[in-house]
């Protein structure tokens, strides 16, 4: 049995891998809102839906299918891969530009199914509390140039 993506998340961030769990916390927020109601859905992207749903949350999830960490069971790529799948199966109406409402489109519900099936297997709930902040780390110790400064200084050679 492959272990639970929430523990090592808690690994990578005792070994400061920063990349590893910046890259599954925006994972699982995309996740998160492809997994939400149209309403939700709707809500959070008010214009331009099909452009921004399509970059800012499914291609992620294609991204990190690629190229996610060895440490990454293989329940949670075949999750990923089915909803990246149920992604790609919609109708074009689904993810017409300029149409609005297109999260009422029925091609979107297998792609809610699918990403809270990704949700748990990644065991989300366990560390959506922490989310935000472990990404506003990670992106400070990544992109900082004051913190990489400080880390390098104490780096040993």
């Amino acid at each position: 049995m492959t272990e639970r993506l929430s523990l090592v998340l808690w690994s990578w961030y005792a070994e400061d891998e920063y990349k590893n769990i910046l890259a599954l916390c925006e994972l699982c927020q995309a996740l998160e809102f492809l997994a939400s109601s149209a309403e939700e859905q709707a809500h959070n992207i008010p214009n331009c839906q099909a452009c921004e749903a399509w970059y800012s949350v499914i291609l992620p999830v294609n991204n990190y299918l690629e190229s996610c960490p060895q440490a990454v069971g293989p329940d949670v790529r075949h999750a990923l891969a089915r909803t990246w799948e149920s992604c790609n199966a919609m109708d074009a109406g689904a993810l017409e530009c300029g149409t609005p409402e297109i999260f009422n489109h029925p091609d979107w519900e297998p792609v809610r199914i699918d990403a809270r099936a990704a949700l748990d297997a990644i065991d989300w709930p366990s560390f959506r509390a922490d989310a935000d902040k472990l990404v506003l780390e990670c992106r400070t110790a990544l992109f900082s140039i004051g913190h990489r400064e400080r880390r390098g200084s104490n780096a040993k050679p």
